[in-house]
């Protein structure tokens, strides 16, 4: 067999040196905006040492703590939740999940599970976000996207993945929309509003 070419060497060399700057580009990009969701979620989620804010949006709250909680027996309905900074625990029977800074949580269907803040400080608060997924179709679009990283889905319903660039800045621009409320049109009510980009490998349109 005839050896690759020079020429199919070099141009091998060249994609992997533009795969490498895309990442580089992504993790420059994400560290840009996770520390203005910190600030965005600390100036809404109000004052207290655990403190949780349903805001204007409809099914969107977010969460401050400096303090990690004791588990607690829920149900979770179909949601799309984000950590900013600490780290939060979930367990579904058996099976135990952990998310943390620049990683998000699907649940497609409702889900009785015990959680915990696990990893929250008064110097580095526990900071979240969570959107309630109605329909559930998107909810479930959201969870084939996250089973891509195979090693960090449970199966029956919920997943955890890294949060891509693409999706940080659609929550930077839902988040946003707090401060300006005028700005939070019918078209948001109820949907899945900023977040409804082309996202993730799937590459989908949201509605």
């Amino acid at each position: 067999m005839r050896p690759p070419s020079n020429s199919w060497n070099s141009s091998r060399q060249i994609l992997g040196i533009a795969r490498a700057s895309c990442e580089v580009s992504d993790l420059n990009r994400e560290m840009e905006l996770l520390p203005e969701l910190c600030s965005l979620i600390t100036r809404h989620a109000g004052r207290g040492r655990i403190a949780t804010a349903r805001t204007s949006i409809p099914g969107l709250k977010v969460v401050a703590s400096s303090v990690t909680t004791e588990p607690i027996n829920h149900v979770y309905e179909p949601l799309f939740g984000l950590v900013v900074q600490g780290a939060k625990r979930i367990l579904l029977g058996d099976r135990m999940l952990d998310y943390g800074a620049g990683q998000y949580l699907v649940v497609s269907v409702d889900l009785p599970i015990t959680s915990h803040i696990d990893v929250a400080s008064a110097e580095e608060p526990f900071l979240s976000i969570g959107l309630m997924l109605k329909p559930a179709a998107i909810s479930t679009l959201l969870l084939d996207a996250a089973t891509n990283d195979r090693a960090a889905v449970v199966p029956s319903g919920i997943g955890v993945s890294e949060a891509p660039v693409e999706l940080l800045e659609a929550v930077v621009r839902l988040l946003r929309l707090l401060d300006h409320p005028r700005d939070i049109s019918g078209a948001v009510q109820g949907a899945l509003s900023p977040l409804q980009v082309r996202y993730l490998h799937n590459r989908v349109d949201m509605l």
